[in-house]
């Protein structure tokens, strides 16, 4: 068993141009380190967004509190609240 803490105070701001207002808290290793999967918890501030890209890997996006607009390969917004959660299926780069 492995326990993970992803307090706010374990998380930090990243340096990326797609994260605005957004902290990050890892509960596994990077794919890039050999990890088979990637998780974190990312917690987005009021009036912070995540930058639409694609999603190069499969992604559960759950929203524990608040709400926001979340798009698929279709890049329609649709609303996403509180208890909801959607699966990008992702597309590796080659």
């Amino acid at each position: 068993m492995e326990r993970f803490r992803f307090g706010s105070d374990v998380a930090f701001a990243p340096r990326d141009e797609l994260l605005h207002g957004v902290t990050v808290a890892p509960l596994s290793r990077s794919i890039f380190q050999g990890s088979p999967f990637q998780a974190a918890v990312f917690r987005v501030a009021p009036g912070g967004r995540i930058v639409r890209h694609p999603a190069t890997y499969p992604q559960v996006l759950a929203v524990l509190d608040g709400s926001g607009n979340v798009s698929g390969r279709s890049g329609v917004d649709e609303p996403i609240e509180e208890g909801e959660a959607v699966f990008l299926a992702g597309r590796r780069r080659a």
